[in-house]
Formats: structure tokens, C-alpha cells, sequence
């Protein structure tokens, strides 16, 4: 598949019975200002996607709507950016349903999400190699 930074529906996680499935069966871990739960299902044939994504930040932290939504801009950006070393070590089968939970009280910048992402991707390595 040739590769391409974007962020599709195919790979958002917003399915109802998914997210609910994740909440209950998922692993979770902390890194700094982002608490990360996924899950390990096997893939549909008809998706291509090895990863599904769900990014929220809390209205208890962050009234105002505007910077919720700069947190999630920034997120998804670092996501879309960085993914492709996620998606390299995914075997066939397999299908990753994630969800970030921004964690933080201060408004963070692009940069504190970039490394924040990364950080993400490293301790997933760590945890879940197949090669």
C-alpha cells in the first residue's frame, strides 16, 4: 500500500460497540499528558486499516470548546505525521483499536503533542513487538 499522511474515516475509531469493547478488554498505559487504552482484534478482511483512532479531551479540563478542539487538531496532526512507524511493525491479521485521552490541565504546545505521539509509538514498541 503506498503511503500516505492522512487520517481517514476507515481510521477513526467511532463505532459505538468498538469503543465499548476497548473500554472493557483494552491494555492502557500513561505517557506524559496522554493515557493511551487499545485493543488487539483481528482485522476484517474488507479494511485495510491497521489502526483505528479515537482522540478526546475532557470538558471538565478544558471548558472552552476552542481549546479542546486545538488539543485534538494538534494530536490528530502528530498522529497522521508519525503513524507509518505504528503501522510498519502490524502484522496482516491484526487490527489496533486506540483511543487518546488527553491528560494534562495546561494547554500544551504542538510540539509537547509531537513528542507526546512519539513517546506513544516507543513505549508500544516496547510492549507490543512482533517481529
Amino acid at each position: 500500500m503506498p503511503r500516505k499522511n492522512t487520517w481517514s474515516k476507515k481510521e477513526r475509531l467511532f463505532r459505538k460497540k468498538d469503543i465499548e469493547t476497548l473500554f472493557q478488554k483494552g491494555k492502557a498505559f500513561s505517557v506524559p499528558n496522554i493515557r493511551v487504552v487499545y485493543y488487539i482484534t483481528e482485522r476484517p478482511k474488507s479494511e485495510w486499516a491497521p489502526i483505528r483512532l479515537g482522540i478526546v479531551v475532557p470538558k471538565k479540563r478544558f471548558s472552552k470548546s476552542v481549546e479542546r478542539n486545538k488539543i485534538k487538531r494538534w494530536i490528530k496532526e502528530a498522529w497522521r505525521i508519525n503513524k507509518h512507524e505504528m503501522y510498519s511493525i502490524i502484522p496482516e491479521n491484526e487490527q489496533w483499536h486506540v483511543f487518546f485521552i488527553f491528560a494534562s490541565k495546561k494547554l500544551p504546545t504542538f510540539q509537547k503533542m509531537e513528542e507526546a505521539v512519539m513517546n506513544i509509538l516507543k513505549e508500544w514498541k516496547k510492549r507490543e513487538t512482533h517481529v
